[in-house]
């Protein structure tokens, strides 16, 4: 559901924002109606690409990264799968460094799921992959609906 003021170190200020926390301090959510609404010392990933009103509230932070891929890519390309291996690095990178990391996408359902199942890969390697899916679908309504990421999540990323 939309939380308010969502725990720890994230928490919005005028709007909710639509996120759910996967495992502590690990979070995948819809794009907040304004970036500037959310406030957190943790990492901001952002999966898709910007639109007008993105642009105009993003902040300039070093550990608020954009990684734009699409949300139906079945084969993905050497760029896209570069794209979305900077994104998960992002995310291990800061839960190593005691970092929350919230993990955006248009609607949080596919590409942010993506980034965060990868991630809880690297993170938690005592997790099937099957169980990690079932964490992140629990939690997300939704969650990982593209075929080809719920593959990518049990396998691994092809090529």
């Amino acid at each position: 559901g939309r939380v308010a003021a969502a725990p720890r170190e994230a928490r919005a200020e005028a709007v909710s924002i639509d996120a759910h926390e996967i495992v502590p301090g690990l979070w995948v959510g819809a794009a907040p109606e304004s970036w500037n609404a959310l406030v957190t010392s943790g990492a901001v990933v952002f999966c898709a690409p910007f639109r007008h009103e993105d642009l105009a509230s993003w902040p300039s932070h070093p550990d608020w990264r954009q990684f734009p891929f699409a949300d139906d890519i079945q084969a993905p390309t050497t760029r896209e799968r570069k794209i979305i291996a900077e994104a998960v690095a992002c995310v291990v990178d800061a839960r190593r460094r005691g970092k929350s990391a919230m993990v955006f996408c248009r609607e949080g359902r596919n590409r942010s799921a993506l980034v965060v199942s990868l991630a809880m890969r690297e993170l938690h390697p005592e997790l099937l992959p099957a169980e990690i899916v079932t964490m992140v679908r629990r939690q997300r309504d939704g969650a990982l609906s593209n075929w080809y990421f719920y593959e990518y999540v049990l396998q691994g990323m092809p090529g």
